[in-house]
C-alpha cells in the first residue's frame, strides 16, 4: 500500500463521516434526549414556547443494553486440535484481563446500537506487570477505517485507526518528525459551539488557543494495518514534511497462533446493511422518526396547553379597572360590580370565551406512533411491561421469539468479545516475545501459580463466551423451566444433593448452600456421611396378561405338553 492509496482511503473515510455527521448527532441527541435542543445552548428556549424531548430514545437503547447480557464478560478456551499451548493458562489469563471489563464492554455495546457499529481497541501500554501490560478501549465508527468491499471482517484487506496523540506523546514516540500542532476534533455537533471547520471537518473555534500550549496541541495519526502486504504504516497529516508516512512496521508484529496478522482491533457489529454489511446498521435508525414524531407532538400540546387561558368578552364601560382587577386575580367570594341598565340581564354582559380544544385524532395519531415504536423493537410486548390478552400458548411463542431475537444480537456481541480474546492472546504473546528474559509472571490456575512462557500461548485455541445464555430474558426461561422440572426430576429418583448442587448453579445461590446440606444428612451405615438414600422407585402395576414373565411361563408349560403327547403316541 503506497502513499496514493492512503491518501485516497483516508479522504474518502473523512468524506463518507462528514456526509454522516448530522445523522449521527441526532442519533445521538435521541439518545441524550435533546432532539429538540440547541446545541450552542441546551436549555435556549423562544419566547412563549417550549421544547418537550421524551426518554424514549434513551429506554429503548439501555432496553437492549440490559437485555443482551447480566453478568461480566468471561470466556471459556478450547484446547488446540494439535495440542499446541496450554488452555487453562490462557483461560485465567483472558477471564483475568476481561474481570474489571464490563463498562467497556457496555460502552461498545451502546456505541453499535446508537451508531452503525463500534470497535475495540487493544493496545500495549507500559506497566511493571506483563499481564497489566495491555489496554482496552471502545472506539467509534468514525475513528475506523474500514474495508465496506469486503463481505466478512475476515476478508478485509485493510483496516485502520486515526486517533489523536498529545504533543508530547508524539514528539517521544516519533522524535525525528517535526508536527504541526492542531486541536482535537470533536466529530459530534452536540459537542461543539459554533465555529468553523478545515478541510479536515477539525473544529477551528480553538484554534487561538493553541499557541504553543502543551495541554491543547495535538497531532493526528493514522495506524493503518495493510493486511494484503502484511504491514503496519503510521500515516499522519499533522507531520511537517512531504511524505505523511512517518513509520512502517513489516511485517505487522501481533500474530494469530497460525502466523496470520491480527491487528489489534474488534469490531462490534449487531445489525448489518444488506447491500454492503460492513457498513452496518443502527438500531436507533430504525425508530428515529417515530421518535421525532413523538417528542413533536409533545412539544405541540405543551404549548397549546400553554395557551389554554380563561378569556371573558365584555361592553366596554360595563366593569371597571377594580372589577377587571378582581377577576384577574380569581379570589375565592369575588364580587364584581357590573354597570348595566337594570333592564339589562347582567349574565349578557360578561361572557366567557370558549378556546379551540385539541382534536381527538391527536390521541390516535399518538396511539400509532406508539404502536409503529413498539413494532420496531425486536423485544416483546410483555418485556415493556405491557399487558396483553394473548393465551398461555401465546405468550410462550411470544417469549421464544424475544428470547431467539435478543439471543441473535447477543451472540453478535459475544463474538466480539471472543475475538477480543484472540487479540488478547496475540498480544500478550508478543510482549513475551519482547520482553526481557529475566521478567517473571505468575499467574493462578486452580488455585495453583503457574510461572507463564512463551509455549503455552501458541496453541491455536477455540474461544467461547462462557456466558452465553445469561441473559435476562434468557434466564428467566431456563429458571422457570427449572422449577417445573423439579417434581419429574424427583420422581425419577435423581439424588437430593444433585439437584441441590444444579439449582445453585442455575438461580446463582450461594455454594455454602451444598455444603450445610452434606453436613446436614444424616449418614448411612456403609455409606459416607452427607450421603441420602435415592427415593425407591414406586413399583410398576402388573400389566395385562401377566407381561413377558407369565408370557415365557405359558410357552414352557405348552411345550411339556407337547413333548408328553409325542411321547405316548
Amino acid at each position: 500500500m503506497n502513499e496514493s492509496e492512503i491518501d485516497y482511503l483516508i479522504t474518502f473515510h473523512r468524506n463518507y463521516w462528514s456526509r454522516q455527521r448530522d445523522r449521527m448527532t441526532a442519533y445521538s441527541r435521541a439518545y441524550l434526549g435533546e432532539m429538540f435542543t440547541s446545541a450552542a445552548d441546551p436549555m435556549a428556549r423562544v419566547e412563549n414556547h417550549v421544547t418537550v424531548n421524551t426518554a424514549d430514545g434513551y429506554a429503548y437503547i439501555e432496553g437492549f443494553v440490559a437485555s443482551l447480557y447480566s453478568k461480566a464478560p468471561a470466556l471459556a478456551v478450547g484446547p488446540d486440535a494439535k495440542g499446541g499451548g496450554n488452555p487453562e493458562v490462557m483461560e485465567a489469563v483472558a477471564n483475568r484481563f476481561l474481570y474489571d471489563k464490563m463498562v467497556v464492554a457496555e460502552r461498545a455495546l451502546r456505541y453499535s446500537l446508537i451508531y452503525p457499529y463500534s470497535f475495540y481497541k487493544l493496545a500495549p501500554k507500559e506497566n511493571d506487570s506483563l499481564l497489566d501490560s495491555v489496554d482496552i478501549r471502545a472506539v467509534h465508527p468514525w475513528d475506523v477505517i474500514v474495508d465496506f468491499d469486503a463481505e466478512e471482517w475476515t476478508e478485509s484487506r485493510f483496516v485502520g485507526h486515526r486517533y489523536f496523540l498529545p504533543m508530547g506523546a508524539a514528539k517521544q514516540k516519533f522524535p525525528s518528525i517535526k508536527w504541526n500542532s492542531m486541536v482535537k476534533e470533536e466529530y459530534l455537533n452536540t459537542r461543539l459551539e459554533g465555529g468553523a471547520r478545515d478541510e479536515y471537518g477539525h473544529s477551528q473555534s480553538a484554534t487561538g488557543l493553541l499557541d504553543g500550549s502543551q495541554l491543547l496541541s495535538y497531532v493526528e495519526i493514522f495506524e493503518i494495518y495493510d493486511l494484503m502486504n502484511d504491514k503496519l504504516i503510521f500515516y499522519s497529516p499533522s507531520a511537517v514534511r512531504a511524505k505523511k508516512i512517518i513509520d512502517v512496521a513489516d511485517p505487522i508484529p501481533f500474530r494469530k497462533a497460525d502466523g496470520s496478522p491480527c491487528p489489534p482491533l474488534v469490531p462490534v457489529y449487531l445489525s448489518y446493511a444488506p447491500d454492503q454489511p460492513l457498513r452496518g446498521f443502527s438500531s436507533m435508525a430504525r425508530v428515529y422518526d417515530q421518535l421525532w414524531e413523538i417528542n413533536n407532538m409533545r412539544t405541540v400540546w405543551a404549548n397549546g396547553l400553554r395557551r389554554d387561558a380563561r378569556i371573558y368578552v365584555t361592553r366596554r364601560g360595563a366593569i371597571d379597572q377594580e372589577g377587571a382587577s378582581i377577576l384577574a386575580e380569581n379570589r375565592d367570594m369575588s364580587i364584581v360590580e357590573l354597570d348595566v341598565p337594570p333592564e339589562t340581564d347582567a349574565r349578557t354582559a360578561l361572557v366567557p370565551l370558549e378556546g379551540n380544544r385539541f382534536s381527538p385524532d391527536y390521541q390516535i395519531y399518538k396511539a400509532e406512533i406508539r404502536a409503529d415504536l413498539d413494532r420496531g423493537t425486536v423485544m416483546a410486548p410483555f418485556t415493556r411491561g405491557t399487558a396483553t390478552n394473548a393465551s398461555a400458548t401465546e405468550v410462550a411463542a411470544l417469549t421464544q421469539y424475544s428470547a431467539n431475537e435478543i439471543g441473535r444480537m447477543a451472540r453478535f456481541f459475544h463474538r466480539s468479545l471472543e475475538m477480543v480474546g484472540e487479540v488478547y492472546q496475540s498480544l500478550i504473546y508478543h510482549l513475551i516475545m519482547t520482553s526481557d528474559e529475566d521478567r517473571k509472571e505468575v499467574v493462578l490456575v486452580d488455585r495453583d501459580p503457574v510461572v507463564l512462557t512463551r509455549k503455552q500461548f501458541e496453541g491455536s485455541f477455540k474461544f467461547a463466551f462462557a456466558d452465553q445464555a445469561s441473559t435476562p430474558i434468557a434466564s428467566a426461561i431456563k429458571r422457570s423451566a427449572v422449577t417445573q422440572l423439579l417434581p419429574v426430576l424427583m420422581d425419577l429418583g435423581v439424588p437430593a444433593p444433585e439437584i441441590l448442587s444444579y439449582l445453585v448453579n442455575v438461580f446463582d445461590l450461594p455454594e455454602e448452600f451444598i455444603v450445610e446440606q452434606m453436613e446436614a444428612a444424616p449418614g448411612v451405615e456403609g455409606m459416607p456421611s452427607g450421603a441420602t438414600e435415592q427415593v425407591p422407585l414406586q413399583e410398576a402395576a402388573i400389566p395385562k396378561g401377566g407381561g413377558e414373565e407369565a408370557r415365557a411361563i405359558r410357552g414352557a408349560a405348552q411345550r411339556d405338553m407337547a413333548s408328553a403327547l409325542i411321547d405316548q403316541s
